[in-house]
């Protein structure tokens, strides 16, 4: 038995003009704070729509998909169940009704649509966990393409990550703020474990600003800001 809703949202990010840029769906981080947000505002609609009397809620997260459309579209298939809270009831902790015909485990689809229609929206960076697989798939390249710019001999790496943020454009930006510093290894040597350089004047720790334009859609990446104080 399958359930298909769909909420929509106006709010959270900003559209992308351009419908030839709607990419591909790719999978998303459950962990991360924003699908985390967008699971909970379907559970809430799904509820709110639902002719039961009792409160449903998620017992398995089968996959969480995102999309960039004029905006992100989050699509989670899921394993529902209908607990032991009941709608007109304060809230409470709510386990899964003990009775199989009450609970009724279904499998459902949920697509959470998050655009943009408020000015002071528009463009807004929106922090990021920084343990997000494609976070830390941008925070690598943005390092490589730094120590490629960089006119030293040596490789720098990120030795702290002060802030990292995304931001929806025709694509995504992912935004570091981050604490870079040279390391023992120089470029033209074989790769290998990297310690920051003992030498401070060839360490030279400093705080830069990496912006990393992707488009997953089209497997591309660009650095587009490189600046340390």
């Amino acid at each position: 038995m399958f359930i298909k809703v769909v909420a929509s949202l106006l709010a959270v990010c900003v559209a992308v003009t351009n419908s030839a840029l709607v990419g591909a769906p790719m999978d998303a981080d459950i962990n991360s704070p924003e699908v985390q947000n967008a699971l909970c505002f379907a559970i809430v609609q799904h509820n709110s729509g639902s002719d039961s009397s009792y409160i449903s809620q998620v017992v398995n997260v089968i996959k969480a998909q995102m999309q960039i459309v004029s905006g992100i579209k989050y699509t989670f298939i899921v394993e529902m169940a209908i607990t032991s809270c009941i709608k007109e009831e304060p809230e409470e902790t709510c386990v899964v009704n003990s009775d199989p015909a009450i609970a009724q485990v279904v499998a459902s689809l949920f697509a959470v649509f998050l655009a943009v229609e408020s000015l002071d929206l528009v463009g807004a960076p929106v922090d990021a966990n920084i343990n997000s697989p494609e976070v830390q798939d941008a925070l690598r390249f943005a390092v490589a393409q730094y120590n490629a710019e960089s006119k030293s001999i040596y490789t720098s790496r990120a030795v702290k990550v002060i802030s990292v943020q995304t931001q929806v454009v025709a694509g995504l930006n992912y935004i570091f703020n981050v604490e870079m510093a040279e390391t023992t290894c120089k470029k033209a040597e074989p790769e290998a474990t990297c310690a920051i350089n003992p030498d401070a004047n060839i360490a030279q720790p400093r705080e830069c600003k990496l912006v990393v334009w992707s488009q997953p859609w089209v497997n591309s990446m660009t650095l587009t800001e490189n600046r340390c104080a």
